[in-house]
């Protein structure tokens, strides 16, 4: 479905505002000398270009404030600048010359001041930080204490230097030094850094990071899915059982009066920059397949909405009320089959960059264009946007399905659903944000609409904190929608199945490592195996001591050796041996190649194998087994493959 360039906005907001525009300008045009009649004219028809009249995704006035936005701050820019999130630890100097390490900037700064001579309470405010109660969830045990903390009486604050030391009355003194048995003595509490995930324990006593941004706590999951679950490629459509099903998340948004905003963001590329991934990309063709891809949910509970003081009530602490609405919609993922991770506080900031090439896209600058963002370094970022009738679960799948061509040079997508409540009912919203080479002259797919002119807020807006997407078209989240996220690898092609489909076998598995025995005396059947699993993006270190799986066309993906005792000079993800002992047990997958059997039956795999492949003598069929499955393959040969594999 087409966007429609030009539309109506009657909503009471607009209607408002065209109002008082109409009556301003009619009133500095009578004051001009026009005539009154034309003067009025003049100011509705103002008014209505400004104020109703929508230009693709917004009315006049707005695209007036993106172009002044755009060309009142040139220069590159920094992803998440200012926010605590992004700080190193800093390093302050105690009046007795000991340097300690603080968490944050704003921390620093504030227990600098205190240092000087300032008051604790206005140094605290002037950098940032609340200075909790001794309760909830700033309350700290005496053990606990670190630099920063802060004593409470009723009549004063003093600053914890940890290591049982303390800055009291320009002075630094012991802790046996401090009577905490009196009535005055209120308790201790650690400052709260906006922006700065921290540990909180859950009633299984299970650490989970909790982020506070303003009014907004955040926390985060990282989803699995089902174990070992393959991609069938037929013709025109990909087909797996390994789905995050949107509705249950929706089931479980608005429940106890914890109610919550949920962002799914998934991403990932559908090859690597391997010189034999463009023959693999174009043999899977337009299908939906990813080599690598990952998903996390970002949840955030705002404590000043009014649908959800009710639940806070109930709860002592925001944190603890943001972890059981985590908890809620964790469980109930579980039960549906798919796994998932409430995620540590250290792991959310990596789980965030994810999707914008790592912890560089903090350092690296980000040039901002009118349609597309240029990240120095890495390519062209340039998002998009679905149209209500286009938020539909084929349409979702298909951003798997842009291949990269010269028209279409797209390296990598990263796709955000954005689920809100509205009227007692919750909304899908999506966005997809795509990396390429060189800038998009076009979208990757007709129903798409080009962010323009908010490149740079749609991007911040997908970052963790309490920023998020907002006012994009929504449907409500129903069951069709189910079908709509994948989760994980499609993986690596392994062979034919029925009369024209092809089977994709992800590789690996995030929660446990993987063991792959392959039974073949075919070289190329290996040497297929290395190139099509270097091809999805995985770093295959191959310790192959008869030199038999050596290809002549290199790959910055496979590093070879005949030494069992070598390292790669990077740390692989999947390993490849004769099948003795893993030269290289840290990887997360390892295939072992060992001899073909004469008879494979169902039962008769090692033990401890996650997948196993018995390929028959002459190469042209095999049988892929699991713990759950078995299935025949047959064989099948890429074009133009055959010189990547001499």
């Amino acid at each position: 479905m087409s966007a429609r360039r030009l539309s109506l906005d009657t909503s009471l907001t607009a209607l408002l505002g065209a109002d008082v525009v109409a009556a301003l300008a009619a009133a500095a045009l009578t004051g001009a000398g026009v005539g009154f009649v034309w003067a009025l004219a003049a100011g509705v028809a103002i008014a209505v270009a400004a104020c109703v009249v929508r230009v693709a995704d917004v009315v006049g006035w707005r695209w007036a404030r993106r172009a002044w936005q755009l060309v009142g701050r040139r220069g590159a820019r920094t992803l998440m600048a200012g926010r605590a999130l992004t700080d190193d630890e800093h390093t302050v100097t105690l009046p007795n010359g000991v340097a300690r390490v603080v968490r944050s900037h704003a921390l620093a700064a504030a227990v600098t001041g205190v240092l000087d001579g300032a008051s604790l309470p206005r140094c605290y405010a002037k950098a940032g930080l609340a200075v909790s109660p001794p309760a909830g969830d700033g309350a700290v045990l005496a053990g606990e204490l670190v630099l920063g903390d802060i004593g409470h009486f009723t009549d004063r604050h003093i600053l914890a230097l940890g290591e049982e030391e303390f800055y009291v009355d320009g002075a630094i003194v012991d802790i046996g030094d401090i009577d905490t048995s009196t009535p005055d003595f209120l308790g201790w509490s650690h400052p709260t850094i906006p922006g700065v995930p921290v540990n909180v324990a859950d009633p299984d006593g299970n650490e989970v990071g909790v982020l506070r941004d303003a009014t907004t706590v955040v926390t985060m999951i990282e989803v699995w899915g089902r174990a070992y679950m393959p991609t069938v490629l037929h013709p025109h459509r990909a087909e797996t059982p390994n789905m995050l099903p949107l509705s249950v998340i929706a089931d479980n948004m608005q429940r106890l009066g914890l109610n919550v905003d949920v962002d799914v963001i998934v991403e990932g590329q559908r090859v690597s920059g391997d010189p034999y991934a463009v023959q693999y990309d174009r043999h899977v063709g337009e299908r939906a397949a990813a080599g690598q891809r990952s998903a996390i949910l970002v949840i955030r509970l705002d404590t000043h909405r009014l649908d959800t003081i009710e639940g806070l009530v109930w709860r002592a602490s925001t944190a603890e009320a943001v972890i059981a609405a985590t908890r809620r919609i964790a469980v109930a993922l579980q039960r549906c089959g798919c796994r998932v991770k409430i995620l540590e506080a250290q792991q959310m900031l990596p789980a965030t960059l994810a999707a914008v090439g790592g912890h560089r896209a903090l350092s690296d600058g980000f040039e901002v264009g009118w349609k597309e963002l240029r990240q120095r370094g890495r390519g062209y970022l340039t998002s998009f946007y679905f149209g209500a009738g286009d938020i539909t679960a084929e349409n979702l799948d298909q951003v798997w399905a842009y291949t990269a061509d010269p028209a279409r040079p797209v390296t990598h997508s990263t796709l955000v659903i954005g689920l809100r409540r509205h009227q007692g009912t919750v909304q899908a919203s999506a966005l997809v944000r795509t990396l390429s080479s060189h800038p998009l002259v076009r979208p990757p797919a007709p129903h798409l609409r080009r962010a323009t002119g908010w490149q740079w807020d749609a991007l911040q807006a997908t970052m963790i904190g309490s920023a998020r997407l907002r006012g994009l078209p929504a449907v409500p989240v129903t069951t069709e929608l189910d079908s709509a996220v994948i989760v994980g690898s499609s993986g690596v092609m392994l062979g034919g199945v029925g009369k024209d489909a092809l089977l994709l076998m992800p590789l690996s598995d995030p929660a446990q490592a993987t063991r792959i025995v392959v039974h073949t005396d075919t070289d190329l059947v290996v040497r297929q195996l290395i190139r099509r699993a270097a091809a999805v993006g995985e770093r295959v270190a191959v310790y192959d001591a008869a030199r038999r799986w050596v290809m002549s066309s290199a790959s910055p993906y496979i590093w070879n050796t005949a030494d069992s005792s070598a390292n790669p000079p990077w740390a692989p993800t999947l390993v490849v041996h004769n099948g003795g002992v893993n030269p290289y047990p840290e990887a997360r997958s390892s295939i072992a190649v060992c001899q073909p059997r004469p008879s494979a039956v169902n039962g008769d795999r090692p033990a401890d194998a996650d997948i196993e492949l018995d390929v028959d003598t002459a190469g042209h069929s095999m049988v892929l087994r699991t713990k759950r499955f078995d299935v025949p393959l047959v064989a099948v040969t890429i074009r133009n493959e055959q010189p990547y594999l001499n």
